[in-house]
């Protein structure tokens, strides 16, 4: 099939897709467009599946609220229509001939055209260590421009931010608050409900909200932990850092 070995056994699941799809319609071009396909995913590999295809169903569900035209980029055009050729007989159903939504779309099409673009959007995969390099050197170069950021507190943007976060926190105590975590990774590595067990404690976050106040329910509560208070490692502040993580594509 000339699918790259990288892509098995994603490729040939979309094939069927995309066959099982077309059986469905009388106009369907299935032959053409598995041969677009194959030549896509044998230049491109996996990411045919995991980028470039949600790129296009982003664009699809965008031109679906009906205010823009079917806008995309990296397909060709169907002749004298605004869709990619790639699937364009199940695009017609769905989008007229200037690219807007039809006033009656093929509901069934437009069910059928995401199911195919965003066929592997989800799909989690191990990154190569030249992802893992840039993403690496993209944080040590934000940091970097952040060192060199100057703002000047006469700016009319600064300004007009000043003005809203003034209206908007005008009311608010900022030590009336009730911490907790929130669902997110801790910089000490602990899960679940473990988030709640601190093993440090930061010298600037201290001095205004100290952790016996905001951390404990009560003084009795502070008196049943004194033994853990004593073991609690102290900062002046943390570290920022990142840590490489699984997501989907």
């Amino acid at each position: 099939m000339g699918i790259h070995n990288s892509l098995e056994p994603y490729g040939t699941l979309f094939e069927k897709l995309l066959l099982d799809v077309a059986s469905l319609y009388t106009n369907s071009e299935p032959r053409l467009d598995l041969a677009k396909a194959r030549l896509r995913m044998s230049e491109e590999g996996v990411s045919f599946l995991t980028k470039t295809l949600p790129r296009l169903g982003k664009a699809f569900d965008k031109a679906l609220l009906g205010s823009t035209p079917f806008t995309y980029t990296g397909f060709s055009q169907s002749p004298g229509y605004a869709v990619p050729k790639f699937l364009g007989w199940l695009l017609k159903l769905v989008f007229s001939v200037d690219g807007y939504v039809r006033e009656f779309p093929d509901l069934q099409a437009i069910k059928h055209t995401r199911q195919l673009l965003y066929f592997a959007y989800k799909l989690e995969l191990p990154y190569d260590q030249e992802c893992i390099k840039s993403v690496l050197q993209s944080f040590v170069d934000v940091e970097d421009e952040l060192k060199k950021l100057v703002i000047d507190p006469t700016d009319a943007v600064i300004e007009a931010a000043r003005t809203f976060v003034t209206r908007a926190l005008s009311g608010c105590c900022p030590r009336d608050i009730i911490p907790k975590h929130g669902p997110g990774s801790v910089a000490t590595g602990e899960t679940g409900g473990e988030k709640t067990h601190f093993s440090r404690v930061y010298a600037d976050l201290e001095r205004f909200y100290p952790f016996t106040e905001y951390f404990h329910a009560s003084a009795s509560h502070t008196c049943d932990h004194l033994a853990r208070l004593g073991r609690l490692e102290e900062l002046e502040t943390g570290t920022a850092k990142v840590v490489l993580v699984p997501k989907d594509s």
